[in-house]
């Protein structure tokens, strides 16, 4: 209702159910999906299971939290 259904849309840190995902993509054809590399983990099949069946790679962001990566030098 306050959003244009064609305004550009980044769901940061996407974490929802399968139906929620395709409502999103019905409702906004230009929204995108902030994945992270918490999808690798154990305990988010759930959400592995809503990107391999619902959520297309071309509407993925892969995102990486830069300051993680140095996590290991900065503790030293």
């Amino acid at each position: 209702e306050f959003v244009p259904k064609d305004h550009k849309i980044h769901i940061h840190m996407f974490n929802e159910s399968e139906e929620y995902a395709k409502k999103l993509m019905i409702d906004f054809p230009n929204l995108y999906f902030g994945l992270t590399g918490a999808i690798t983990y154990a305990n988010a099949s759930a959400t592995q299971k809503v990107v391999e069946k619902v959520i297309p790679t071309d509407r993925s962001l892969i995102m990486i939290f830069f300051h993680h990566l140095f996590s290991s030098v900065r503790n030293r």
